[in-house]
């Protein structure tokens, strides 16, 4: 067969496909997870930037689709997530899942089957900073044949002694305090990232040399002349400063910042020492804020809290295009657990098709303009009004379920299709069946 033959075959019976590509350990020198935290933990306009975007994404909820037992039983494991593995419970593991992507540039999950690994009982989230994958002994990625990881590890650090129960394949080996994970066991979400995929790269990052530069900037300058300074001039033509004049005089200027009043003698001149410019330094730190927001995705009036000089309708188009990358997180966020956690609760037979997560519509205005489409549509003749538009309403403005009508001489039941049929002339049972 031609190699042309080859690349149009449709052959079904081929179940595995083998790529002729490789990949590859990223060689490129990347900030230290332990370094992008500390940013997160100093910088306030990366602190309030990150959490803005994380209260903001995880604002408007999910909602599951899908086959209604699997989808009870998918709300149910979450309910339960917390109560036996580990502490924490889904909302907040959901929550941390979006902060560390935006942080470190990727999240860890741990899937915590029972003791049987007959089912799926719980999900922890793990530090990144602890997580890396197999390593050869060269330091490479330990990959197949299918170039996907062999294994991931967790880094306890020195002087943390833990058993690990699963051990790698040969020919690869654990190191000091590691403890090894199998592929299945963990989940990792990754934000944006590089060449082969397998690193992550968050916000903080690409701005982590304008916030340090920012930083030092400022502390330079809150402890240079051109931060305001206390200075005094000793002496006069009747009064020869000493050595112990001047020792004096700068011991009471050391501690004049502890006193609301002290007093000196008269042939003592206090003065204010500044820079005649000081706005000329000023500008420079704006230089590196503007590359750190800029770097952060996010308008300035939402990284600084500030809105003076913010223009309306350039805060609409960048809140737009802020719902646009956090509708992007979402999604391959909801993705992956869609392939990972649901993928293994159908392994475990706990249920039978992965059921699809929709996140919800972000921000208000756009329900809003929604809205008003709506009306239009319906007001022109374009939409007609029916049951399946109103569940959709129901669900993105987080309304309660219609409640079922009963008249006099008509039973009003509601159907798993969504249609409503009238039943006349029946007496109302408790439990209305559905078909």
């Amino acid at each position: 067969m031609s190699l042309m033959s080859q690349m149009l075959s449709t052959n079904t019976n081929i179940d595995v496909a083998e790529p002729l590509s490789s990949k590859t350990t990223p060689e490129l020198a990347r900030v230290s997870l332990f370094d992008l935290e500390k940013r997160y933990k100093d910088d306030p306009i990366i602190y309030n930037s990150v959490n803005v975007r994380t209260q903001t994404v995880m604002a408007p909820g999910y909602h599951l689709l899908g086959n209604k037992d699997d989808v009870a039983t998918v709300v149910e494991f979450f309910n339960n997530v917390g109560k036996t593995g580990g502490n924490l419970e889904w909302n907040e593991i959901l929550t941390r899942i979006f902060q560390h992507q935006f942080i470190y540039g990727r999240a860890w999950t741990e899937l915590i089957p029972n003791v049987e690994n007959t089912e799926l009982v719980d999900i922890d989230i793990i530090d990144p900073k602890k997580m890396d994958y197999l390593r050869t002994s060269d330091n490479k990625i330990a990959l197949d044949q299918f170039s996907n990881p062999v294994g991931y590890v967790e880094n306890l650090g020195w002087g943390v002694e833990m058993q690990s129960r699963f051990y790698p394949p040969e020919p690869y080996s654990l190191q000091a305090e590691q403890i090894f994970f199998p592929p299945d066991r963990v989940v990792q979400y990754l934000y944006n990232t590089m060449g082969d995929g397998f690193e992550g790269i968050g916000l903080i990052e690409p701005i982590y040399k304008a916030s340090t530069r920012r930083d030092d900037a400022e502390s330079a300058w809150a402890n240079s002349p051109i931060f305001p300074m206390l200075v005094s001039k000793i002496g006069n033509e009747s009064h020869e400063p000493t050595k112990q004049h001047l020792q004096s005089a700068l011991d009471e200027l050391s501690v004049s910042k502890k006193r609301s009043v002290f007093s000196y003698p008269y042939w003592v001149e206090l003065n204010m020492l500044q820079a005649k410019q000081p706005e000329k330094i000023i500008d420079q730190f704006k230089h590196y804020e503007d590359a750190e927001i800029a770097g952060l995705g996010l308008a300035k009036a939402f990284a600084k809290w500030e809105g003076g000089e913010t223009n309306r309708d350039t805060l609409a188009r960048q809140e737009f295009m802020l719902k646009i990358s956090l509708k992007n997180t979402a999604y391959k966020t909801c993705k992956m657990i869609e392939k990972r956690v649901f993928g293994a609760m159908v392994k475990y037979g706990q249920i039978k098709t992965a059921p699809l997560m929709v996140w919800n519509e972000i921000a208000l205005q756009e329900l809003d303009s929604k809205a008003d489409r709506i009306v239009k549509y319906l007001s022109a003749g374009a939409l007609t009004p029916d049951t399946d538009l109103e569940d959709y309403i129901r669900k993105v403005e987080r309304l309660p379920d219609k409640k079922i009508t009963v008249t006099k001489d008509k039973e009003v039941v509601a159907t798993d299709d969504k249609k409503v049929i009238a039943v006349e002339n029946k007496k109302v049972e408790n439990d209305i069946r559905r078909k």
